[in-house]
């Protein structure tokens, strides 16, 4: 697939699609990611086509943390841990902050 000047183009394991801007290659993350895609999924094959080992709810919070100008003392803790283990703490995070606000929510309406 063709991306405009100045992107590039990733797919995530459940086949969404990312157009992001080259200077994101410059990013820890981002290399690290690659090496990770490499050894999983092998070179790319002549399609062209790169799939990274991640789904697109876990690269949506990669690219709002670039977008917010992640320090790089957060981009260096993600690499220090797994970043699956790392996604699976950040949906835990998630699903306990929803389930808060359920609670709260219940509380205040009786």
């Amino acid at each position: 697939m063709v991306s405009e000047k100045g992107t590039f183009v990733i797919y995530t394991i459940d086949e969404r699609r990312f157009v992001l801007p080259l200077s994101y290659l410059s990013h820890c993350i981002f290399q690290e990611l690659f090496k990770m895609s490499e050894e999983e999924f092998g070179l790319s094959s002549g399609s062209g086509t790169i799939i990274l080992p991640c789904d697109s709810l876990f690269m949506n919070y990669m690219v709002s943390l670039l977008q917010r100008g992640m320090t790089g003392d957060l981009e260096k803790a993600l690499l220090a841990n797994s970043l699956f283990s790392i996604y699976g703490t950040i949906i835990m995070l998630l699903e306990l902050s929803v389930s808060s606000f359920k609670a709260i929510t219940c509380l205040t309406l009786t």
